[in-house]
């Protein structure tokens, strides 16, 4: 069955977020993107992966009607991975951005990982 909303939900997805993670990648293929926001990029990249195993492993461990204090701990370190993933996706989002990128690239890619 054909949905208009699933269409404009994959071509927003798309623009969102393929379209400019494979400008991206022809930039470094085209030695458009300076080594070190490479090597950057690629880090967050690892980074975030290593984040997002640990985030999904924890989250598969909690129990959902347990009240117990090691599930609740637990929890404040899902939540604390959780920020963690939230604050790599948004540098990465922030150098496949090629008008934030290019700024990143005329300051020196000065720009800091924290």
């Amino acid at each position: 069955e054909w949905d208009e909303e699933d269409e404009d939900d994959d071509f927003d997805y798309f623009v969102r977020c393929v379209e400019p993670r494979l400008r991206l990648f022809y930039d470094i293929l085209e030695d458009r993107v300076p080594v070190g926001l490479v090597a950057e990029y690629r880090s967050l990249l690892e980074n975030c992966s290593k984040c997002f195993q640990q985030f999904s492993q924890l989250r598969s461990s909690l129990s959902v009607d347990s009240d117990s204090e090691l599930d609740n701990v637990s929890m404040v370190e899902g939540l604390k991975l959780y920020d963690q993933l939230e604050t790599f996706k948004r540098k990465l989002r922030i150098i496949e951005n090629p008008l934030l990128r290019y700024v990143l690239a005329y300051k020196g890619n000065s720009w800091q990982q924290n």
